[in-house]
Parts: structure tokens; sequence; C-alpha cells
């Protein structure tokens, strides 16, 4: 008893002595409700660019391509992973992606991803996305099971002259049924010198009581970006923001979401090779992930135009103010009762505005 009251002051110190530090713990955990239906196809101040809404029996093959052990970018066995194309496949309004112990590529198990990119078919014509744009994806059985993983992300390769970004709209881990991470990642040109940005997200059906859990419910998870902020989404609540600008945790200059990218979807394991076969749990394996629809959506060019003259209106109004005040000062030091009335007059209009 005592140790436990002992170290609840010692974090209530810790939060007393560091508002940031406990903002930061806080901010973590969110609370949100289950079973959200389907988001409306439409939404208000955007316009739809790119979807799939997986009604088909085929997966398409001019929106996406099937990662294989050596058309992944990146991965391949040898880093722990590998792709199989036969693991995606689409039926009955959806898309599954299969995580499976079959040997693939010398590899005893094998995962699956869809991405909007090649590094092998140059037939293959490739979908990226830009700043201001929203993506919704609505997702059921994220893998929890033991060595099994998911991620959902937008992606743009470095090299040569090109600046590495990537935002993890969601990982998951094996045994965190209520853990979404997420992530923006940049390497300011140099790959040698990389930076992110990176937290986990503890989701509660009742806050602190009851733990949410990913792992058979249907999910709509989203991401909206700009250039200097990215916002995070669940079930149409908003879970975490990222402002990007300044400095990160790691006092690492913040460089902005300014190239376009593309989109990439998995599920793996961490560890794949047959040197680490027995870290997946084969019981639990094939283990499914499905997909309802993927969207992409572009800010309207109405909503920009709102914003800026929300901003603009914003600007003016403070000038405004400020020649007000101006005003008001002279009528004073003039003395006369008509400018004093006057003066009060623009007082109450200042007030009134204050309140609106």
């Amino acid at each position: 008893m005592k140790t436990t009251i002992f170290l609840f002051l010692l974090a209530l110190s810790t939060c007393l002595k560091s508002q940031h530090l406990c903002d930061v713990w806080y901010s973590s955990y969110k609370q949100v409700g289950y079973n959200s239906p389907p988001s409306p196809i439409y939404k208000p101040g955007w316009q739809l660019i790119f979807n799939d809404e997986f009604n088909d029996n085929e997966v398409n093959p001019e929106y996406w391509n099937k990662s294989t052990n050596t058309d992944d970018a990146y991965h391949n066995c040898l880093h722990g992973i590998v792709f199989n194309p036969n693991n995606v496949t689409e039926a009955d309004g959806s898309l599954k992606l299969t995580l499976s112990s079959d040997d693939y590529a010398g590899c005893a198990h094998s995962g699956a991803e869809i991405k909007t990119f090649s590094t092998d078919d140059d037939s293959f014509k490739e979908f990226k996305f830009y700043p201001d744009s929203y993506i919704e994806i609505r997702v059921k059985n994220l893998p929890f099971s033991k060595g099994a993983g998911s991620a959902f992300w937008l992606f743009v390769a470095g090299g040569g002259d090109a600046e590495y970004r990537e935002i993890d709209i969601w990982e998951t881990y094996s045994g965190h049924k209520n853990v979404l991470k997420s992530n923006y990642h940049w390497d300011y040109g140099t790959p040698e010198i990389a930076a992110g940005e990176s937290q986990k997200i503890h989701l509660y059906k009742q806050l602190f009581i009851e733990p949410y859990n990913l792992d058979y419910q249907w999910v709509n998870i989203g991401c909206e970006w700009h250039q200097n902020i990215i916002k995070f989404y669940l079930n149409n609540s908003l879970i975490r923001t990222i402002e990007v600008s300044g400095l990160n945790s790691e006092d690492m200059p913040f460089d902005p979401v300014d190239k376009p990218m593309h989109i990439r979807l998995s599920m793996q394991s961490p560890l794949t090779c047959d040197i680490n076969e027995d870290y997946v749990d084969d019981g639990e394996l094939p283990k499914n992930m499905y997909v309802d629809y993927i969207r992409v959506y572009k800010q309207s060019v109405l909503k920009r135009f709102h914003l800026f003259k929300h901003l603009l209106s914003f600007v003016l109004i403070q000038q405004v103010k400020i020649f007000h005040v101006h005003i008001i000062r002279m009528l004073i030091i003039l003395g006369h009762p008509q400018h004093l009335i006057l003066g009060l007059m623009m007082i109450i209009c200042l007030l009134q505005d204050g309140l609106h």
C-alpha cells in the first residue's frame, strides 16, 4: 500500500513539474465508439479523387500492385519478411489480405501487400497523392496474434535528390489489441540523417476501464494531411494531431509534408524467415484481414477558399481593433464630452465583437 501511494505521489509530482509530459501521456489514451457504420462516400468540403469499394471478384490491377519477394521496394526475406501475391484476394465485397504459414520464396511464412506503385513492372501506372488530402479505410480483423503485424501508410522512397517521406496511418503489433501506432518519418534528403515523430494511441471503449478491441470489428481509420499538420481519425473521431513545425520530441527540425506519396497496405509478420520460424504462432494461421473500401479525397477549392477567407477576416478584424484602440486613445486625450461618448460607444462595439 505504501509503495502504491509513493508511486502515485511520484507520478503526480512528475506531472506537476512537467505539464508537457502530462499532456503527452494523457493524449495517448483515447475513448472512441464501437461499431461505426461505413462513412458516406460524399464528404462535405472534399472531392473524391480515388476509391476502391472492392465489389469485384478480383483485385483491380490498374489501381493496385501486389507486392512479391522482389517487387516491394525494400522488403524481402533477408529483411525478415516476404510478400506472396497469392495472399491478396477480393470477393464478397471485401479485399482480403492473408498471413500464411505456407512456404514461399525460401521463407517459412508469407504476408500480403498492395500498393499504388511498382518497382518491377514498368507498365503499371502509379498513383501519387498530394498534401491537402484525406484518406480513409474501413478495415476488420487487424492482426494481433503472436508474430503478426499490419500497416497502412503513405510513402515516397528517398535516394539521390529525392527526400524520403512516410506517414504511418497505423501500425499494429502482436498482443496489443487496443493500440495503434502512428508516425511521420523524413530524412532531409540525406538517408544518413533520418528523423521521426511517433506515438502509440491506447484506445478504450470506456477510458481506462474497458479497452477497445480492434481484432474483430469494422473500424474506419482516416488521415488528413497538409504541409504543416497531420490528423489521425478512428471512427470519425480525432485521435491524434502532429503539428509539423519547429522541433520534434527529439529536438530535430520537422520537414514539411510537401511530397507526393503512394499508398501501401500490408499484413505481415515482423520475422518470417526460416531461422525465425518459431517466432510466429502457426496455430493462429492463416490470419485474414478484410478491407471494405479505401478512399482518397482532395480538399475542395471552395473549402480552401473559406479557410483563407476566415484567416484573412481574422487578420483584418485584429487590425481594425488595433486601429479602433488608437482612435479611442485619441478621443480620450482630446477630452471633449462628445469625444468621450464616441469613444465609449466604440469600446462597447469592441466588447460585443469579442463576445462573438
